[in-house]
């Protein structure tokens, strides 16, 4: 994979510094978010809680792109975002560049660029799955790759059967700072502690690769899976970190179902103790264009997570999301309602959510 990357690098570098580039575009697009919020939960020790939110999330995209005199094309792309968590370059988020040839497209990625594709693959539903719109119940939905700074490559549009695409991305740079010459010089911390989620390091790595293939066989049906791998475990490590997913979608007409599953295999260092060995995930969802402008859906998530001996009930955690979304041109107003049941993987800590949303694009 090492020499795989280098070579990918020195092709990057001979496209953009060997040639001249035609003057390029430069388009500026944003967004801004009003939600007001309401939650609630209940859990079996008699401990109650309320709150209720009031924000506004905002983001500006700059993007640009332009013609190599060779033939090949290039692609610019970064984001202002008042919720931007990065170690520099304050509000910049979500960078990347691109040049495409006629054996792909390869790109460079900053805190971007993730190819978690199949988690989600299988959303239909009006403003995003329940365990991607909110709190999400605190479960481990699966690891994005856009948590480090990594390099891409992209097989050209039309030339796999089916429709079918093919992405890879590795990890190269050590965190996720906007200019590399920021970067710590340690690896990026992958917060999975001896087998449960926490914050603690386990271990440090630059070490991630992931995969991406989708097909569509027949019209409106897509079928998809994504892989990824991490390494950097001590060599005496009981279980070393991966996870997969996959999903099918179907749209008829006015209606779109989809279904998935996933899992993660997370890092053991040894076997002491009852520990979170895998975590398994299944998704479904269905929605329904009522006309151009109002669409409604449901979802269904489930989250399992396996420990290593039977010392430890498995708790099953659930997000069931109703949904509606209306669009009026730069204006989509949507209104949702998820149902947590065994929050956190505890059990009968329950928590509801109620959300309404005013989305600007401009």
């Amino acid at each position: 994979m090492k020499n795989i990357t280098k070579v990918l690098l020195s092709i990057f570098a001979s496209a953009v510094l060997t040639v001249s580039a035609y003057a390029g575009s430069v388009d500026v697009s944003g967004s801004a978010v009003a939600s007001y919020r309401i939650d609630s939960s209940d859990s079996a020790s008699g401990a109650n809680d309320s709150g209720k939110g009031l924000g506004i999330s905002n983001e500006l995209t700059f993007s640009a792109s332009g013609e190599l005199d060779n033939g090949m094309s290039w692609s610019y792309a970064t984001e202002l975002d008042s919720g931007a968590e990065t170690t520099s370059g304050a509000g910049i988020d979500d960078t990347q560049i691109k040049v495409t040839t006629d054996f792909g497209t390869i790109g460079i990625m900053v805190s971007e660029g993730s190819l978690r594709t199949a988690a989600y693959g299988w959303d239909v539903t009006a403003n995003g799955a329940g365990s991607d719109n909110g709190a999400g119940g605190s479960g481990l939905w699966g690891t994005e790759l856009s948590g480090w700074n990594n390099l891409q490559y992209h097989l050209p549009d039309g030339i796999l059967p089916l429709g079918g695409t093919f992405k890879i991305g590795q990890s190269v740079q050590a965190d996720t700072s906007i200019n590399s010459k920021n970067a710590g010089g340690a690896g990026r911390t992958l917060g999975i502690t001896d087998g449960a989620a926490g914050t603690d390091p386990a271990f440090v790595t630059d070490k991630v690769t992931q995969t991406a293939v989708s097909i569509a066989p027949i019209d409106g049906l897509t079928l998809g899976a994504d892989y990824m791998s991490v390494g950097g475990m001590p060599k005496d490590a009981e279980q070393e970190p991966e996870e997969g997913h996959w999903y099918a979608k179907y749209a008829i007409g006015s209606v779109s179902i989809g279904y998935g599953k996933g899992y993660l295999a997370h890092g053991i260092s040894n076997d002491a103790g009852d520990k979170i060995e895998n975590t398994l995930n299944t998704s479904m969802g269905i929605g329904f264009a009522v006309n151009d402008a109002l669409t409604i859906s449901f979802s269904d998530e489930k989250s399992t997570r396996e420990f290593a001996t039977s010392a430890t009930a498995e708790v099953e955690l659930g997000v069931e999301s109703i949904q509606a979304a209306y669009t009026m041109g730069g204006l989509t107003l949507s209104v949702w309602m998820d149902d947590i049941e065994n929050s956190g993987y505890t059990a009968d800590k329950d928590e509801k959510e109620f959300t309404v949303n005013a989305a600007f694009a401009f």
